[in-house]
């Protein structure tokens, strides 16, 4: 192996000598994290879409679209678009877009696009694009695109682009690109592109790219890309790439491209793209992509894409895009695009577009597109596009787009999207779009578009569209539609619609549409649309829609539509649409539209729509739509939509769309598209869309797809 003076200054001609130089870029990297030193030796030749191994010594080279071994020995040379084994002696040879078994003996022959079994004995022969099972004995002959069972007996035949059952004794027959379940007993026949159910007793017949239940016994007929529930008794018929519940004994008929209630006792009828209640035992009919509740007994009827309630017993009925409530009892009818309630009693009838209250008892009448009150006897009528109370006893009537109170008696009367008071006595009158207070006796006066403090005795004046802090003394003057901060004491002026942060002492100014840190020090100006940081003393600065970092020391500047980091030092510069690293030491820059790492020391440089590392001391530079490793010292550099390794110290240089290692030393070059190896030595060469091996001693080598 050696490559080119062009992209690398270093010759591999065999395993040993890459092992020597692996080792060498270990001891070089570790004894400098920073993000000067990316463009690592091993990695830098012209790896493009690749995702490397994880806690591996593998080498990955002239690899495309390619998942590599994890914690193995084995070789992979000369694969394409294949995936390798996990912890096996296997041998994958000819093999084109294939997994390979983990922790086997089996044999992969003539098989094209194909997953391999896991921890088994099974014999995968004339299978394309199919998934083998895990930990069993099953046979699967003549599948096409396929997933086998993991742990079970199970027989699949004549399937097409199906993943079968895991540890269950379910036949999937006739199944085209279908999942079938884990350790279950269902049936699956005659399914296309279905997902099945785990650990259940669920029927899946007649569905089209749906995923079936989880411990369930759900039945799920003549569904269409449908996901089944999980641990349930729910009834799924004539779905359409739904998801149905999770421990639940909710019905969900006649749905299309709908989720259903997890461990709940809901009815789903007739849904089209909706997600189903969890543990609850609410009624969905007729709803179009539509959430259902979670461990409630709300009734969710006639409800086209709405999110259900959580542990509750609130009823919604012709509600379109709406979120149900959460352990409540309240009532969500005619609602619309709509979040409905949590833990509460409220009322909620021809709402549209509403989040409901939680824990309160609180009645939203004639709301659209407003959150409810939480825990609280609040009464809410005639509210459009409103927010309700938490905890309180207020009345908030004639409100437009407005969030009540939280544990107060303050009274909202005729405002228009406006967020009421919390735990407060507040009086809040004539104000448009505005948040109350919380445990405060502050008087917000003819205020438009304001929210107001918590706990405090500030002045709000001539504010729009402005949340107020909590317990703190701050001035907020000038602003216009910014949210203030909570417990804190910092400025914000001159703000349009803009967070602020809460226990902190941040100076937001000249902010846009913007949320500000929680309990800390950063410094937000000139951000437009921005959240902010929380417990941290990061500085964001020229932000816009960009959220900032939490319990961190990060600097955020020149951000646009940005995420920032959580409890870090990291930088975030000049970054649009980013989400920043948490706990880390991180250095974002020059970063559009992307996560950053969490607990870590990475450095993420001029990265677009990027996953950083988390708890990993890597450089990411040059990189666009790209995840980074977790808990790592790999280096990432100039990689396109790339996921970087966890817990390693691999290479990974001029990646696009690319699953790095974790937890290894690989060396992943020249790869497209491909997941690298997990703690493991094999080395894969000249591999297009092929995961290898884990925790094995398999060989892959001279792989090459061809007919059955």
């Amino acid at each position: 192996m050696h490559y080119s003076s062009n992209d690398s200054v270093i010759a591999l001609p065999n395993s040993n000598e890459m092992s020597v130089a692996i080792m060498a870029l270990q001891l070089k990297y570790d004894s400098s994290p920073d993000n000067s030193y990316i463009s690592l030796v091993i990695s830098a030749s012209r790896k493009k879409h690749c995702y490397s191994c994880i806690v591996c010594k593998c080498s990955v080279d002239r690899v495309k679209h390619c998942y590599s071994c994890i914690m193995c020995m084995c070789s992979v040379d000369r694969v394409k678009h294949c995936y390798s084994c996990i912890m096996c002696m296997c041998s994958v040879d000819r093999v084109k877009h294939c997994y390979s078994c983990i922790m086997c003996k089996c044999s992969v022959d003539r098989v094209k696009h194909c997953y391999s079994c896991i921890v088994c004995k099974c014999s995968v022969d004339r299978v394309k694009h199919c998934y083998s099972c895990i930990v069993c004995k099953c046979s699967v002959d003549r599948v096409k695109h396929c997933y086998s069972c993991i742990v079970c007996k199970c027989s699949v035949d004549r399937v097409k682009h199906c993943y079968s059952c895991i540890m269950c004794k379910c036949s999937v027959d006739s199944v085209k690109h279908c999942y079938s379940c884990i350790m279950c007993m269902c049936g699956v026949d005659s399914v296309k592109h279905c997902y099945s159910c785990i650990v259940c007793k669920c029927s899946v017949d007649r569905v089209k790219h749906c995923y079936s239940c989880i411990m369930c016994k759900c039945s799920v007929d003549r569904v269409k890309h449908c996901y089944s529930c999980i641990m349930c008794m729910c009834g799924v018929d004539r779905v359409k790439h739904c998801y149905s519940c999770i421990m639940c004994m909710c019905s969900v008929d006649s749905v299309k491209h709908c989720y259903s209630c997890i461990v709940c006792k809901c009815g789903v009828d007739r849904v089209k793209h909706c997600y189903s209640c969890i543990m609850c035992m609410c009624s969905v009919d007729r709803a179009k992509h539509c959430y259902s509740c979670i461990m409630c007994m709300c009734g969710v009827d006639r409800v086209k894409h709405c999110y259900s309630c959580i542990m509750c017993m609130c009823g919604v009925d012709r509600v379109k895009h709406c979120y149900s409530c959460i352990v409540c009892k309240c009532s969500v009818d005619r609602v619309k695009h709509c979040y409905s309630c949590i833990m509460c009693m409220c009322g909620v009838d021809r709402v549209k577009h509403c989040y409901s209250c939680i824990m309160c008892m609180c009645s939203v009448d004639r709301v659209k597109h407003c959150y409810s009150c939480i825990m609280c006897k609040c009464s809410v009528d005639r509210v459009k596009h409103c927010y309700s109370c938490i905890m309180c006893m207020c009345g908030v009537d004639s409100v437009k787009h407005c969030y009540s109170c939280i544990v107060c008696k303050c009274s909202v009367d005729s405002v228009k999207h406006c967020y009421s008071c919390i735990v407060c006595m507040c009086g809040v009158d004539s104000v448009k779009h505005c948040y109350s207070c919380i445990m405060c006796m502050c008087g917000v006066d003819s205020v438009k578009h304001c929210y107001s403090c918590i706990v405090c005795k500030c002045s709000v004046d001539r504010v729009k569209h402005c949340y107020s802090f909590i317990m703190c003394k701050c001035s907020v003057d000038r602003a216009k539609h910014c949210y203030s901060c909570i417990v804190c004491k910092c400025s914000v002026d001159r703000v349009k619609h803009c967070y602020s942060c809460i226990m902190c002492k941040c100076s937001v100014d000249r902010v846009k549409h913007c949320y500000s840190c929680i309990v800390c020090k950063c410094s937000v100006d000139r951000v437009k649309h921005c959240y902010s940081c929380i417990v941290c003393k990061c500085g964001v600065d020229r932000v816009k829609h960009c959220y900032s970092c939490i319990m961190c020391m990060c600097g955020v500047d020149r951000v646009k539509h940005c995420y920032s980091c959580i409890m870090c030092m990291c930088s975030v510069d000049r970054v649009k649409h980013c989400y920043s690293c948490i706990v880390c030491k991180c250095s974002v820059d020059r970063v559009k539209h992307c996560y950053s790492c969490i607990m870590c020391m990475c450095g993420v440089d001029r990265v677009k729509h990027c996953y950083s590392c988390i708890v990993c001391k890597w450089s990411v530079d040059s990189v666009k739509h790209c995840y980074s490793c977790i808990v790592c010292m790999c280096g990432v550099d100039s990689v396109k939509h790339c996921y970087s390794c966890i817990v390693c110290k691999c290479s990974v240089d001029r990646v696009k769309h690319c699953y790095s290692c974790i937890m290894c030393m690989c060396s992943v070059d020249r790869v497209k598209h491909c997941y690298s190896c997990i703690m493991c030595k094999c080395s894969v060469d000249r591999v297009k869309h092929c995961y290898s091996c884990i925790m094995c001693m398999c060989g892959v080598d001279s792989v090459q797809c061809v007919s059955p």
